[in-house]
């Protein structure tokens, strides 16, 4: 179905649709309640709804979420049974539904588990709410019929959930009227064009959800890896026809194939993806090439007791506190070093920055104290040096111990986990049964693993960063909790 005016919508066959499943995944998991209530020329013509048999059993979890228990699905119809009736209902309609890619994308799985064809233009009523009313940050179901004082339904039970959506998309045509809706309606089912070679249901598989995605040329070769919060969005965001570069033109163009790895959240994504990075080196990541060389500067006390810089290319992770800075030449580091110099009035000669002996030519211009030439004291020299590099100390790691990061989603089952010391990824895997204490020095001392910039920038700013969907157990207490 393609819109092509937003006059069409309001006259138009429309379908709004709510399941209820076993988990998150669409391709292993099942629906366990579908309802449909479906309105041509704004009226209401046809309502159904059902239980499905899932063929597995609910999760105590999903038991608790919905509602729905094994017992109250004994003797419900498999979804082969009331497939015809789906797709009587939403044949030639405008699928609508809250959060769509997840409803679209299990009766897509169920249809192709039955080998037959099934395909809708899908509107998602969060991003619905989004356009109409920006002005707010949350959209789930239970917020909007807050905000907007719809009637109360009985929420995650399929056709409470459809007739909520119904109450907000009416209410919205009443507040904003049906032409602003329409038009919204019409800029939000516009499809993004695909490259020649790539299936014409690509979008219909990708999952709204955390994970990795990568693109192959003709020749197989990959060219590009990308990482997002939600696969679906970003994908199809490569492909919109809005992009603001010649590269991004550049590299759609030569996509002939894509492929995706859905993650337990945001943290195994970017780690996934500085790995595959680092390791095949796509063409189009060239701003995450791998860092060849890193320079620090540490603090080296001469024969009179004055501190003085020294550069470093190995950073050794136990010790961060001796370190400032990261740089990836010794250039940059100088030209950093000549801005502390400016600001804290510095000596250019302490700082590596002048050679000679004696007074330096800052001194004699008076932009320099003098440690030079014993005109300010060691004690006094080694404060002020000491303060202007303090922003620029590495961050210490501030655990006593290596650290589990477990990244979960309940509502897929999907779980990583992540041992971590001195911002070092020692172990990554997706069972806690997998993961095997490991001790840093000693994989320091093997050569198996060193500091690495990209990732403990990575792993410092998102661990330090707050706000994050993680739990951070520390190494002993996740062994005892695994094996107790």
């Amino acid at each position: 179905m393609i819109l092509r005016h937003y006059g069409e919508i309001n006259s138009m066959r429309m379908a709004f649709v709510d399941l209820e499943t076993t988990g998150g995944v669409a391709t292993r998991d099942r629906i366990i309640e579908v309802a449909i209530v479906v309105t041509e020329d704004g009226q209401e013509v046809e309502r159904w709804s059902s239980l499905v048999d899932p063929e597995q059993p609910l999760s105590p979890f999903i038991v608790r979420y919905t509602g729905i228990s094994d017992q109250m699905l004994r003797d419900a119809p498999l979804f082969a049974t009331v497939a015809d009736k789906v797709a009587e209902l939403t044949d030639d309609a405008l699928f609508v539904a809250h959060n769509s890619r997840f409803d679209y994308g299990f009766l897509k799985n169920e249809f192709r588990r039955l080998k037959r064809p099934w395909q809708a233009t899908a509107l998602c009523t969060v991003k619905l709410s989004r356009a109409l009313y920006p002005q707010h940050n949350k959209h789930n179901l239970d917020i909007i019929i807050q905000r907007h004082q719809l009637p109360q339904v009985t929420r995650h039970r399929a056709m409470g959930d459809v007739d909520a959506m119904l109450a907000f998309y009416r209410h919205a045509q009443s507040e904003l009227g049906c032409d602003k809706v329409a038009q919204q309606v019409t800029i939000l089912t516009q499809r993004p064009s695909l490259p020649p070679g790539l299936a014409p249901d690509l979008f219909d598989q990708l999952p709204a959800a955390p994970g990795v995605y990568r693109f192959f040329d003709d020749d197989g070769a990959l060219i590009y890896v990308g990482k997002s919060v939600n696969l679906y969005q970003r994908v199809s965001s490569h492909f919109s026809g809005h992009h603001s570069t010649s590269k991004g033109h550049q590299m759609t163009d030569r996509v002939r194939h894509i492929e995706w790895t859905q993650t337990a959240g945001e943290l195994t994504a970017l780690l996934q993806e500085l790995h595959e990075i680092k390791q095949h080196r796509p063409f189009f990541n060239r701003q995450l090439k791998p860092v060849k060389k890193v320079v620090s500067l540490q603090l080296q006390s001469d024969e009179r007791g004055y501190h003085r810089i020294v550069f470093t290319e190995q950073i050794d992770p136990l010790c961060l506190a001796d370190y400032f800075g990261t740089f990836r030449s010794k250039n940059q580091a100088n030209k950093a070093l000549t801005g502390l110099a400016t600001s804290h009035r510095l000596c250019l000669r302490l700082l590596q920055l002048e050679a000679g002996d004696g007074a330096c030519f800052g001194y004699q211009l008076g932009e320099c104290q003098g440690p030079c030439c014993g005109q300010e004291s060691a004690e006094l020299w080694n404060l002020r040096l000491g303060l202007a590099l303090n922003s620029m100390k590495l961050t210490q790691w501030p655990w006593q111990q290596p650290m589990v990061l477990i990244e979960e989603d309940s509502f897929s089952d999907l779980r990583s986990f992540h041992l971590i010391d001195h911002w070092v990824l020692l172990q990554s895997c997706d069972s806690a049964e997998a993961l095997q204490p490991t001790d840093l020095q000693a994989c320091l001392d093997a050569g198996s693993t060193e500091f690495e910039l990209d990732r403990y920038k990575l792993l410092s700013s998102y661990l330090l960063g707050g706000g994050k969907r993680l739990t951070v157990q520390p190494l002993d207490e996740f062994v005892r909790s695994r094996d107790g």
